[in-house]
């Protein structure tokens, strides 16, 4: 169900005070979508966006299946749009309110056919709208804490040498100081690339400094096409050697892989259900 018009909001007039002293934007997350977020991370068993269980079995790179209920989605992608209305302050600067809309209505009826790594990638494709042009580099999508999907066992960080791996847990400890080359046999530049429509920006040099944060989960990679279930083929320049390295993803959270980097220093806000 694609709604016709999609409410305004009753954002409240600020004065200029106001705006100076607003400190943080908010990270969104919408109920239905967010349990879809969540579904697409574990890969296992959990409530739908319309609360039905499933019965996928559990596994850390499988797909689960997912029921959609529309009028839940359209729901929660209203009150995404109304968020947006009442809290920020210059939500429009970078695309117009109707072209937002669009995006969203766009998504919506597109839903159905995604796979829930799709339709977390799109999600994340359509919010970062908001900072197309820069200056909002705090309006981002990504799974709630703790409903991350599955991580390649490492950190990177983008130097100006190559996406370098900064951290790795057991047993790829070796792999640190190495420069990722290809994933899955796709060349590193073409994986960033596709992550850039994904990442929101304060300008141009704020880019590779977010890149990190979406490159190695899961959801991200498969819901852009470049890897699949399973281990994942990493090629890497470690200090002039060429190193192909097979790595399982494993929990998010798990001790070891270190945290993202860099981490956004501002708390999402969930929107209410």
């Amino acid at each position: 169900m694609v709604p016709a018009e999609r409410p305004r909001g009753n954002r409240a007039a600020r004065t200029e005070s106001e705006r100076t002293t607003y400190q943080c934007r908010m990270a969104l997350r919408s109920s239905a979508l967010l349990l879809l977020l969540v579904l697409a991370g574990c890969g296992g068993s959990g409530p739908s966006a319309s609360g039905v269980e499933t019965d996928a079995p559990a596994s850390a790179s499988a797909t689960p299946s997912v029921t959609l209920a529309p009028d839940a989605v359209a729901r929660d992608l209203d009150q995404l749009l109304s968020a947006l209305d009442s809290v920020h302050p210059n939500a429009w600067h970078s695309t117009s309110r109707e072209d937002f809309v669009a995006a969203l209505d766009s998504y919506e009826a597109a839903l159905p056919d995604f796979t829930p790594d799709e339709a977390v990638v799109e999600l994340m494709r359509v919010v970062s709208l908001l900072s197309r042009d820069g200056r909002d580099g705090h309006q981002f999508a990504l799974p709630r804490p703790g409903s991350e999907g599955p991580a390649l066992p490492l950190t990177v960080y983008e130097f100006d040498l190559g996406v370098t791996i900064t951290a790795a847990a057991s047993p790829h400890e070796g792999l640190v100081g190495g420069s990722i080359t290809a994933i899955d046999g796709t060349p590193i530049d073409d994986v960033l690339a596709a992550i850039e429509p994904l990442v929101p920006r304060d300008g141009p040099a704020t880019v590779p400094a977010f890149r990190p944060i979406f490159l190695p989960r899961t959801e991200v990679l498969r819901g852009l096409g470049i890897i699949g279930d399973g281990p994942v083929e990493l090629t890497i320049n470690h200090h002039g050697l060429e190193i192909v390295e097979s790595v399982e993803p494993i929990p998010f959270d798990v001790p070891g892989r270190s945290r993202d980097a860099p981490a956004p220093r501002q708390r999402p806000v969930a929107l209410p259900d």
